[in-house]
């Protein structure tokens, strides 16, 4: 399998539920550039800026991310394992939002120095760039 390129991607960002009618409609006025909605019968949880969170929600901020750059084909198999494996291995927690293209991997911004390392020192992945504004 060839290499994976990794890219991190710009802002810091927060994990939250939406459980009142105000809190779903704040969704319809997210404005960054990365904004993941999932629906379950159980909850709504959302990833967007910080900058974003309803002052009232249960949050859990200061995560930053990269993703796996281009599009990823549907039957590439162990892609996430090859990259939660180092992060693991590193004793990094993650949040993982995956889309029709590609996969999306968060950290605490205070780790993304020593995810970073991590990534690029593991065979089968390429980081393009390093995290910015992150220690």
């Amino acid at each position: 399998m060839r290499d994976i390129p990794l890219e991190w991607i710009a802002g810091r960002f927060a994990v939250w539920r939406a459980d009142s009618v105000s809190d779903k409609a704040s969704i319809e006025t997210l404005s960054g550039s990365f904004v993941s909605i999932t629906r379950t019968p159980e909850e709504w949880s959302v990833v967007s800026q910080e900058s974003d969170v309803p002052a009232d929600v249960t949050s859990e901020q200061g995560w930053v991310g990269l993703r796996a750059a281009g599009t990823l084909s549907f039957d590439m198999v162990g892609v996430l394992a090859r990259i939660l494996a180092p992060l693991a291995e590193a004793n990094i927690s993650v949040f993982v939002v995956s889309t029709h293209a590609t996969d999306y991997v968060l950290v605490k911004e205070e780790l993304a120095g020593r995810a970073h390392e991590a990534l690029s020192a593991a065979t089968g992945l390429q980081v393009t760039n390093a995290p910015s504004g992150a220690s």
